[in-house]
């Protein structure tokens, strides 16, 4: 039997929920240790260009819906760079094709390739905990979503 989809963190949960404190399910949603949150920040002045201009498009996103900390830098960058190499390998690939000459002269697949897969899977799956793939976003609403049942008896849970 296969795993099923990771756990989403508590904000996420949370961005759904009804009324606070509860996920859309109706469930009450463990707020976990209580982690202050803060924005990410600027990018690391270290940052290769592409990275950096990631942290910059995303981070500010992120801060706006509450989602980061200031322990998720470290995730953070290795999520901008899986991104850069992610780049890099595609630059390469763009550059030499898929195939390169062998050291018998036959064609073999260029290292790129394998560089280009493997920081695909990486993106792939930093994005999903960072909430930014599309199945991830389908699961999260957006807070002004939750304004819309202010007209709905039942939006915070009362029933008559």
């Amino acid at each position: 039997m296969g795993k099923g989809p990771a756990p989403r963190p508590p904000a996420l949960k949370l961005l759904n929920g009804r009324r606070e404190g509860y996920d859309s399910g109706g469930r009450k949603v463990n707020a976990g240790p209580g982690f202050k949150r803060e924005p990410l920040g600027p990018p690391p002045p270290d940052l290769p260009d592409v990275a950096a201009a990631e942290w910059a498009s995303v981070a500010p996103e992120l801060d706006r819906l509450e989602l980061s900390k200031a322990i998720d830098r470290t995730a953070f960058r290795t999520y901008c760079m899986a991104v850069q190499r992610l780049h890099d390998a595609q630059e390469a690939v763009d550059r030499d094709g898929l195939t390169v000459p062998g050291s018998t002269g036959s064609l073999v697949k260029h290292p790129a390739v394998a560089i280009l897969e493997a920081a695909e899977r990486s993106v792939r799956a930093w994005a999903q905990e960072f909430g930014l793939t599309p199945s991830a976003e389908g699961r999260i609403s957006a807070q002004a979503a939750d304004s819309e049942d202010d007209g709905n008896p039942f939006a915070d849970g009362a029933t008559s």
